[in-house]
């Protein structure tokens, strides 16, 4: 055997030995590298941890000490956590058009099974529902699917619907969101959907 084939025999088994440490710097990479975690402290000094995945583009709000597992598409930052309540009993942020609390059992979102224990976040909720249209599309359900505020929610859906707009301040449908001029023109193309019609 000449050295020339003896150096192009190591050559290949060097090769087929790396392919399997390739294989596994690859897997390492993507599996370990592919998310990223944060902790945020927020404006009023809640603490919650955020993962995010690179390659889903959604991030995984976490808090210690509480059942929060919340997913939401795109990177959480400090800024996202808005705060709208904050006394000794409940903490409620707004985080991405959707709503976590605290009222002394650890952080929750809010959402159709909470809504009806806890009326106190639902209010500010409510108080928020028209001053986005994300917020409404993302929490209407929740008070439409509730036996207390189904009522209610309808007829500020009627009231939207025709254009009374001045009955609708307390749903956070204030001057400055009927000037912004998209939001209302959103909402009025959402109220077009058959599942708002009685």
């Amino acid at each position: 055997m000449s050295e020339r084939t003896k150096n192009i025999i190591a050559a290949v088994c060097v090769f087929i030995l790396l392919i399997p440490v390739g294989f596994i710097v690859f897997i390492n990479i993507v599996f370990y590298s592919g998310s990223s975690h944060d902790t945020i402290k927020t404006v009023l000094g809640d603490r919650f941890g955020v993962d995010y995945d690179h390659y889903k583009c959604d991030s995984t709000v976490t808090c210690k000490d509480s059942d929060l597992n919340w997913k939401c598409g795109g990177r959480i930052s400090e800024g996202d956590f808005i705060p709208l309540a904050y006394t000794d009993s409940l903490t409620v942020y707004e985080l991405k058009s959707s709503f976590i609390f605290n009222d002394g059992s650890g952080f929750k979102i809010f959402d159709d099974k909470t809504i009806d224990a806890h009326p106190e976040v639902a209010e500010i909720v409510k108080g928020n529902l028209l001053s986005d249209y994300s917020n409404f599309t993302s929490n209407a359900g929740f008070f439409l699917k509730s036996s207390k505020y189904k009522n209610e929610t309808e007829q500020m859906i009627e009231k939207l619907k025709q254009k009374k707009y001045d009955e609708l301040e307390e749903y956070g449908l204030t001057e400055e969101v009927i000037n912004d001029g998209t939001t209302v023109e959103l909402l009025e193309y959402e109220m077009s959907h058959p599942r708002y019609d009685r």
